[in-house]
């Protein structure tokens, strides 16, 4: 999902053109991410779903609903501009997210250890701005045996919910306010209902 933010940020930057329907995807792209939170944690540790159904649903439901929306009413016109897509499932991005989910595995113990409840929160949120999968398997995986629910629930939320403010952080810088108009502020009103 940050991918899709970076790359129609660019197309929006360079065209100037189907803003709507690029915000729409990049909208889509994030509400998405809040449902493979939910599909991960549920794999992985099926008790902390009660501490995130309402908050990360509302994550996803709003900027679905939104995305479908735009894209329904929305005309296109075509683009010159192709999105670079990578296989997911090659061997090279398959070991760095390994690696990458070891190194939390560690970083989670040793920040609990270190700083308590607020260390987790931390690494949370700092894991937050490029990917919140490894941070949420990571944690759901510790909650399994001395991290509490609730801890793990929040530092999950944390996570989620600094990738979401980055990447409307990245659509505005990026494609501008234009664009920004158009997944900004459904992503920053998404977060908004998701805290209260």
């Amino acid at each position: 999902s940050t991918a899709v933010t970076l790359a129609y940020g660019r197309m929006a930057r360079r065209e100037q053109r189907n803003l709507a329907l690029l915000g729409a995807g990049i909208s889509l792209a994030a509400g998405t991410m809040a449902v493979r939170i939910l599909v991960e944690v549920a794999i992985v540790n099926f008790s902390l779903l009660p501490w995130l159904v309402a908050p990360v649903a509302i994550l996803a439901m709003v900027p679905l609903v939104a995305a479908v929306a735009i894209a329904i009413r929305t005309p296109s016109t075509p683009s010159s501009a192709e999105v670079p897509l990578k296989n997911p499932v090659e061997l090279g991005s398959a070991l760095g997210f390994g690696a990458v989910l070891s190194l939390l595995f560690i970083l989670v113990r040793a920040f609990e250890s270190w700083f308590g409840n607020a260390g987790i929160y931390i690494l949370s949120a700092i894991s937050g701005i490029t990917d919140v999968d490894a941070v949420s398997l990571s944690l759901a995986q510790a909650t399994r045996t001395n991290l509490p629910l609730s801890v793990g629930a929040t530092g999950i939320l944390i996570a989620a919910m600094v990738n979401t403010v980055v990447k409307a952080l990245l659509a505005t810088f990026i494609g501008g306010w234009q664009l920004a108009r158009w997944c900004a502020t459904i992503l920053l009103s998404a977060l908004g209902l998701s805290l209260i």
